[in-house]
């Protein structure tokens, strides 16, 4: 009877204990650690930034179009996706902000 009388306490504490943890409310692990939107936007070839219009006119895209041009952004860090054509040949090109190729 003693050691159940002693038992009942730590029982009643438990159960409080479990209960008060179950009740709270979940937080995020990480605030910082929230998820990154990335912005992607259909651009047309004049407005792309005078860098990039510079590099897509170097030798090395002398034959190709540009197809189709996109701005891509997350957080900080804007990029652009060039679409190019040659005749039935395709390639799609990466760029930063001020025309260095990406990869």
């Amino acid at each position: 009877m003693k050691k159940i009388i002693f038992a009942i306490p730590f029982f009643l504490i438990g159960l409080f204990a479990t209960t008060n943890v179950a009740a709270q409310s979940p937080e995020p692990m990480n605030k910082d650690t929230a998820q990154i939107e990335k912005q992607i936007t259909v651009v047309d070839a004049a407005d792309l930034p005078e860098a990039i219009t510079r590099a897509l006119e170097s030798d090395a895209y002398t034959d190709w179009s540009i197809e189709k041009a996109e701005k891509i952004q997350m957080a900080s860090v804007v990029k652009y996706r060039i679409a190019l054509i040659n005749g039935e040949n395709r390639k799609t090109v990466v760029f930063d902000h001020d025309g260095n190729p990406m990869d």
